[in-house]
């Protein structure tokens, strides 16, 4: 893990690294859960032979286009001028963000699983109980995007071996 804003020069290395790597037979699916600019950095720093293998996930269009501070000017259009696959799902802090509280993440927290205690540990040190951009994830493995915190609950608690992805049209 990196933290974008005080590591940015490690983090887009790192994802370039990753896009890299991608191909046909092993496309890299990107959530982004906010501005774009560091994606568009490490896929201008790519090799451009495999952009066409890049997958880049988002659910609000404020992503799509926010853009803030001088030195963040790239969204959505240029992830595509690129040549990377821009994949715009159903919004998704409505149906997960709505009435959450503290207590909606506990199962987490005392879950035997130290996954799961990672996950609780992250929201905690966050401070921030969004988990809006967690939708992503599960319309990448499940294709369904109108998750809600029961669907995602019962999600990470029945189905520990996941097999497939879905492709993005």
């Amino acid at each position: 893990f990196f933290d974008d804003e005080n590591q940015l020069d490690a983090s887009i290395q790192n994802l370039r690294m990753e896009i890299d790597k991608s191909s046909a037979d092993d496309p890299l699916y990107i959530l982004s859960g906010g501005p774009l600019e560091l994606i568009y950095r490490a896929l201008k720093a790519s090799k451009s032979s495999v952009r066409q293998h890049i997958y880049v996930i988002s659910h609000s269009r404020f992503n799509f286009w926010h853009t803030h501070r001088p030195e963040m000017t790239h969204a959505r259009k240029d992830i595509e001028d690129l040549g990377a696959k821009f994949v715009p799902i159903r919004e998704q802090h409505d149906d997960l963000n709505r009435g959450l509280t503290h207590g909606d993440f506990l199962y987490l927290h005392y879950s035997p699983k130290s996954k799961y205690n990672f996950v609780y540990d992250r929201i905690q040190k966050s401070n921030a109980w969004s988990v809006a951009d967690a939708g992503m994830a599960y319309w990448l493995l499940t294709g369904d995007s109108k998750a809600n915190a029961s669907t995602l609950r019962d999600f990470l608690t029945m189905n520990d071996e996941l097999t497939s992805l879905p492709t993005p049209e």
